[in-house]
Parts: C-alpha cells; sequence; structure tokens
C-alpha cells in the first residue's frame, strides 16, 4: 500500500457521495474520517430520508472534536426534520440557525471548497 492510499480512498469516496453511492463511500472510509463520514451520513439522511440515528450518532462523534462542523452537520439533520416534517424536534429552528450561522462565520465551512 502507498503514502497516497488515504488520500485515493477520500477522493474516491467524495465521487461516490456526490454520485449518491453513500453506502459505498462509507466503505471506503478509514476510521479516522469522522468528519467525511458525518457529511456523508447527513447527506444520505437528506435524499433517502431514512433512519437518521447513524447520522446523528456520526454527528456527535464530529461535535467532541470540531464543534463548528459538527454544529454544521446536526443544523443540517434538523433542517431536514423541519423541511420534510420527519418529526421536528423541540429547539430545531433555532439549532438551525445556531448552527448556519456559526458556519457561516468559520472560514473553512464558508468556502465551498471544504465541503
Amino acid at each position: 500500500m502507498s503514502m497516497n492510499t488515504p488520500y485515493v480512498a477520500m477522493d474516491a469516496a467524495h465521487a461516490l457521495k456526490r454520485a449518491g453511492l453513500w453506502d459505498l463511500a462509507l466503505d471506503l472510509l478509514p476510521d479516522a474520517a469522522t468528519a467525511l463520514r458525518a457529511e456523508i451520513l447527513t447527506d444520505r439522511f437528506f435524499w433517502k430520508l431514512d433512519d437518521p440515528a447513524e447520522a446523528e450518532s456520526a454527528v456527535a462523534e464530529l461535535s467532541r472534536e470540531d464543534a463548528a462542523r459538527g454544529g454544521f452537520h446536526d443544523a443540517q439533520l434538523a433542517y431536514t426534520r423541519l423541511l420534510f416534517g420527519l418529526d421536528p424536534r423541540p429547539g430545531d429552528e433555532a439549532r438551525v440557525r445556531a448552527g448556519f450561522a456559526a458556519a457561516a462565520e468559520d472560514e473553512r465551512l464558508a468556502s465551498c471548497k471544504s465541503l
């Protein structure tokens, strides 16, 4: 295995996510890819409207590592619940506003290159 293998896997996972092949993308991820795992699972929840438990767990794990990025994905999950009427939770509207506002202030998240 070459030193570039993790980078190739991450690039492939991004491409598979964009193609809607979320499960295949997840299969490629190394354990340390917490942010990309949360991103893929959040995206999958938006498009499939399936059980959010796995996405919520990944976002909670990411929030412990990176509060801004975790808050952004948490806001996306809350927005999806509100948008599609999927049992919105108390505080979802505030969670959406706070998470997206914080993301707009974070240079990494405000740039479309980071997502």
